[in-house]
């Protein structure tokens, strides 16, 4: 059941920094991204950063859960 968990937190993980990473694919390979995506972007990666460092260190439960 673990890895199911793991699983999971991965795949919402992915699913949050698609929003970033697609726009930088594009403008990677040429297309013209316009400003207001970046700023999309920009602020779905302050969300992610909110999200994941929420500003609690890590504690024993934390690591059990990533561990087990």
């Amino acid at each position: 059941m673990s890895s199911l968990k793991y699983m999971v937190v991965s795949l919402f993980f992915i699913q949050l920094l698609q929003v970033i990473i697609v726009p930088f694919l594009d403008g990677l390979f040429g297309a013209e991204v316009p400003a207001y995506t970046w700023f999309g972007a920009f602020l779905s990666l302050l969300g992610v950063a909110m999200l994941e460092l929420s500003g609690s260190p890590p504690c024993v439960s934390w690591i059990i859960y990533r561990t087990g």
